[in-house]
């Protein structure tokens, strides 16, 4: 009897051990994706990010002509809806990026340079969040985007060492 008592015992505590495991399998595992969508109403619209990260780190200053020859991140917006709409596109400081890297020295967004589809060089401003584009999308149509950013030809020592990490946000309208 006290064999069987044991065994039940036993059997319980390693199915309550299973439950546990793929309980907490379960709510931990998160799926990473470059593939966002959105709809609303009339408007619905996919943006596709390029896999690599809009990172700075450890770069040093670039003359604009260097700037413009760095790879690009790219990524793409589609409008699977069935009406025009305007968008901006912005950049803005990735806090998720940054909390991960665990960056002590953050690189203002002033000291970056940035060219989007080969257009004119632009500043970034300090806040936080700057746009940097603005259009419309018709109707089922795609739009591939390529961005390139760099740190400032006449940034000076304070720079070094900093991380910037930063994301692209849509904003239909």
């Amino acid at each position: 009897m006290r064999m069987k008592k044991v065994f039940i015992l036993g059997l319980a505590i390693l199915f309550s051990l299973i439950l546990i495991g793929t309980s907490y399998a379960y709510f931990t595992a998160s799926a990473q994706s470059n593939v966002q969508h959105f709809s609303v109403g009339d408007f619905s619209f996919t943006l596709t990010e390029d896999s690599g990260k809009l990172t700075l780190a450890d770069s040093y200053p670039l003359s604009d002509s260097e700037g413009v020859s760095t790879n690009p991140y790219t990524f793409s917006v589609t409008n699977t809806g069935n009406i025009t709409a305007n968008y901006q596109i912005i950049l803005k400081e990735d806090q998720e990026a940054i909390a991960d890297c665990g960056c002590t020295k953050i690189l203002d967004m002033s000291n970056v340079k940035y060219q989007l589809d080969g257009g004119e060089i632009g500043l970034l401003s300090s806040g936080g969040n700057q746009i940097i584009a603005q259009g419309s999308i018709n109707a089922n149509e795609k739009k591939t985007f390529s961005l390139r950013i760099w740190l400032k030809e006449d940034s000076g020592n304070e720079v070094l060492g900093t991380h910037f990490h930063g994301k692209i946000q849509v904003v239909f309208y």
